[in-house]
């Protein structure tokens, strides 16, 4: 036996479908092409501005953390580790009790070189001396080369750690 289906054909009904006529060329070049077609005014209305607004201006003196040109010490990192080394002085009650460790500071760099706001993170257990001359050595160094942000000498609060060790 052979299954048969039956199929009813088709029927094909005449619609009139209601076409837009694509624009001109003249048209299209006299607008902005975009993915849809929007009716609207056909200027450009700018935001009004005085012209005179810096972005990014740090007149208010805020401290910035990080900066497009960070500041530096006078002849880089390797002058930064022996101007430490020359003027660090490990006190001797800490020498003598064999304290030793890493001081965490944090200071900031101001707009004219000059260090400002010295303050101990995270000092050495029991040995607040180490702590007080990592204070002293930071505090007496010269004018760092400034942070600059967008073309302006800015604030830029740095961190630094001072290594103690007894050889």
């Amino acid at each position: 036996l052979i299954n048969q289906l039956r199929v009813t054909p088709p029927v094909v009904a005449h619609q009139v479908i209601d076409t837009i006529p694509p624009p001109t060329v003249h048209e299209v070049q006299a607008t902005n092409v975009g993915t849809s077609n929007q009716k609207g005014k056909d200027t450009v209305i700018a935001p009004i501005s005085t012209g005179n607004a810096v972005i990014g201006d740090n007149s208010d003196n805020q401290i910035l953390t990080i900066v497009a040109q960070m500041p530096q010490f006078p002849g880089g990192e390797a002058a930064l580790y022996s101007y430490m080394q020359k003027n660090i002085h490990y006190p001797e009650a800490e020498k003598e009790a064999g304290i030793s460790g890493r001081v965490y500071l944090t200071f900031v760099v101001e707009k004219d070189g000059s260090i400002t706001n010295v303050k101990v993170l995270r000092g050495v257990s029991g040995g607040s001396a180490l702590d007080r001359e990592a204070v002293r050595v930071i505090q007496s160094m010269p004018k760092w080369n400034v942070g600059m942000q967008n073309g302006h000498a800015v604030r830029v609060q740095f961190n630094l750690p001072v290594n103690f060790e007894l050889r």
